[in-house]
């Protein structure tokens, strides 16, 4: 299949003098694609909206537009087995600065209607420095299984900016921004995302969706945003789905400084004292591809925003325990998959290692000498075989890093909040076969071919359909299961094996391992700097 295989029967939406032109897919699905929704002036300056109304001319919506630009990844060439069938979106080009768009799926007797469907908006992870809401995304398979279960729905994918163009602030941006008579808002690719989602608001009724029931889902460093935007001071949708969102301890205000002042210094074009006009210059000048190669790839992380977040006082705490949610979150449900951490451990082959060597790593990542011999206890390091020990590793990275942020969301009161496991596994040839692993279930939420088509594993169809399910009742207003908080039971999503279960012994890792506040960070920076090794 090849790009011209995207194009359907014609369809159109007109906002304003701006002629949107889509087409139906062959599975009966209008898409609208690659709508511009905001525009970037400079590099790490505030985006622009773009109103409909105010364009004229026409639209080419059967083309993706352009992703943000970004390095490979490498995880997911290694599970490429789950996205055949679909158009790999590295087929997509890059711009830095036209990047902002998104893509709309819908009935094709919405469009133009009046029916109000609820709306559901991906935003995709990546490490905040990879991926796009494009075409591995694609929401073809997801409207088309809604409408026969007649749930229907409108599908929004969204880009927003990666790695330094996205993520990198610094004192010198925030008087920028303050002098252009604009907040100084820290995380850019944050304040996409917040821009994409108000035109949605503006904008998806031309397209039959109702602006006033969005719900936003995404995983990772999109669990995260969805977890950002629905703890933010602007109301943007009224549920969020968190997925494999990880436990982030922002930066210090110091640290993203120091941050910027080494990637102004790697430039070796202006020195420590430059005026900050030239400092910005200098990073500006350069191409994408030499300001990743001076950071080495390494990602730039979200900055801790009093603009966003309220408050004037800077916390490294993680954005699960940043205040309540507000009045006009509706419902949550959040989850991880079993084997969260086996998809780092396999790339950095960790999983080749000995007993021995797994104890001294704990040892390194966690200082305090007590603690570290309670997490080898914890987690069955110190006894059994080699491939215990790094089974225990990959446990006690996966509960710190990603499966601590969705049991505390789960925990709370003030909203519905469910919470549920994905442990189908990977049955592909590959180096993660036998894990239900970090990204992997990427593939099922969007149910793309090779994991719910017609030559799908049953197994596989069969945990598609039960996380369908959940998305679905959800966006359409309905808790899928019961609170965690009511018996803390958690759903899991294993094909026939599907359903709810207690967790019994790894939340109680979990509680130990938090049960003060000291343990409980030295528990997530130990699990960071497992992550981080290598």
């Amino acid at each position: 299949m090849d790009m011209d295989g995207l194009v359907g029967n014609p369809t159109s939406v007109t906002i304003g003098s701006l002629d949107i032109r889509g087409f139906i897919s062959p599975h009966r699905v209008a898409n609208f694609l690659g709508i511009p929704y905001a525009e970037i002036p400079a590099r790490f300056r505030q985006a622009k909206p773009l109103k409909p109304e105010t364009l004229q001319g026409v639209h080419d919506g059967t083309k993706y537009g352009p992703r943000c630009p970004q390095p490979l990844d490498h995880p997911k060439v290694l599970r490429a087995h789950l996205y055949e069938g679909v158009i790999p979106s590295e087929s997509i080009p890059c711009s830095e600065f036209r990047c902002l768009n998104l893509n709309v799926f819908a009935p094709p007797e919405a469009v133009g209607s009046q029916q109000r469907l609820p709306v559901y908006v991906w935003i995709h992870g990546g490490g905040w420095k990879t991926g796009d809401g494009g075409l591995e995304y694609d929401g073809n398979f997801l409207v088309e299984h809604a409408i026969n279960a007649e749930k229907p729905m409108v599908y929004v994918g969204i880009n927003y900016r990666l790695g330094y163009c996205g993520w990198l602030t610094s004192q010198e941006l925030t008087d920028e921004a303050l002098r252009a008579g604009e907040k100084p808002f820290r995380n850019m690719g944050l304040l996409d995302q917040r821009l994409a989602l108000q035109w949605v608001q503006e904008n998806i009724g031309y397209f039959g969706g109702d602006p006033d029931n969005v719900t936003i889902a995404g995983e990772s460093a999109g669990g995260w945003s969805v977890l950002a935007h629905l703890r933010s001071n602007i109301p943007v949708c009224k549920r969020g789905i968190i997925m494999s969102c990880p436990s982030h301890r922002f930066p210090t205000t110091q640290d993203s400084q120091a941050t910027f002042d080494r990637l102004v210094a790697s430039t070796g074009v202006v020195g420590p004292d430059a005026p900050a006009t030239e400092k910005l210059a200098a990073l500006r000048d350069m191409a994408f591809e030499q300001l990743d190669e001076l950071t080495g790839g390494k990602p730039v992380l979200p900055a801790w925003d009093p603009e966003w977040f309220g408050g004037d006082i800077d916390t490294d705490e993680p954005t699960e325990c940043v205040g309540e949610f507000p009045r006009w979150v509706e419902a949550i449900v959040t989850g991880f998959t079993r084997d969260e951490f086996s998809v780092f451990g396999i790339v950095k082959n960790l999983h080749t290692w000995s007993k021995e060597k797994v104890k001294a790593t704990i040892s390194q990542v966690i200082p305090d000498p007590d603690f570290a011999q309670e997490i080898c206890a914890a987690y069955g390091i110190d006894r059994g075989t080699d491939k215990d020990a790094i089974a225990g590793m990959f446990d006690f990275a996966s509960d710190s890093v990603f499966n601590i942020a969705a049991i505390k969301l789960g925990q709370v009161r003030t909203i519905p909040a469910s919470t549920y496991r994905f442990d189908q596994i990977d049955h592909g040839d590959c180096p993660y076969q036998g894990y239900a692993y970090h990204g992997q279930d990427n593939a099922w939420s969007p149910r793309l071919p090779a994991v719910a088509g017609p030559t799908a594993l049953p197994e596989y169809k069969a945990t598609a359909d039960h996380q369908s399910q959940m998305i679905l009742d959800l966006v359409h207003g309905q808790q899928p299961w019961e609170t965690f908080a009511t018996g803390r039971r958690i759903m899991r999503f294993d094909g026939e094996k599907s359903g709810l279960f207690e967790w019994s012994d790894g939340l109680a890792r979990i509680d130990q391992m938090t049960a003060t506040k000291e343990k409980e960070v030295m528990f997530q920076r130990g699990g960071w700097a497992l992550m981080n090794l290598g």
